[in-house]
């Protein structure tokens, strides 16, 4: 097997491996096929700047998929988002293609693949007005203010937030979807506001 083909089924393992690990926390059919198309924009992108950085590394035709998930690191995330910002994407798409890799990322520590979350160390871009609930308008009294969110004490950040999950509880089917939610909502806060 050429150098080559194998990197390609390695990365191909990673998208296998990653799609069973989703399916397993039960996220809807669309919230998988995003994470996976923002996967494989990620590991094509990943491949070239892994040939410009550390060559040497790919050279060996059995390089393990845990080898390939301990090369992503803070520098490698900095320089996609920085990519990821020169193309013009708008803010939402970046923000989703971030957090869709701190997610790989908490598969990889589950996998022992990696010892900490690089992706977490990253924040999200700017230009992202507001929390929306699904099925509200931007103007509605339920969009929530990330401004809002990070200005409020904690008492009343967790007020809020616990509001916002009332509502997408009252909106939503299924409690894992309603959790998973939550879960980009307390990860986005951390990230852009911590307390």
């Amino acid at each position: 097997m050429t150098d080559i083909s194998t990197k390609r089924y390695n990365l191909d393992n990673f998208e296998a491996s990653f799609r069973e690990f989703l399916q397993n926390e039960h996220v809807s059919f669309p919230t998988l096929k995003n994470y996976l198309s923002d996967l494989r924009h990620f590991m094509g992108w990943f491949t070239f700047y892994l040939h410009s950085k550390h060559d040497d590394n790919l050279k060996s035709e059995n390089t393990e998929l845990s080898s390939l998930a301990s090369m992503i690191d803070f520098e490698a995330v900095l320089s996609y988002k920085a990519y990821l910002e020169s193309n013009a994407l708008p803010p939402k798409s970046i923000n989703r293609r971030l957090s869709t890799l701190r997610k790989f990322c908490t598969f990889c520590i589950q996998q022992n693949w990696m010892k900490e979350n690089p992706a977490k160390r990253v924040g999200n871009v700017g230009g992202v007005p507001s929390l929306s609930l699904r099925g509200t308008s931007e103007t509605s009294d339920a969009a929530i203010s990330t401004n809002e969110i990070a200005s409020s004490p904690t008492a009343s950040r967790n007020d809020i937030i616990a509001e916002f999950k009332q509502h997408l509880l009252s909106e939503q089917d299924k409690q894992k979807d309603v959790d998973l939610i939550m879960e980009d909502v307390n990860e986005f806060l951390l990230i852009c506001h911590p307390a």
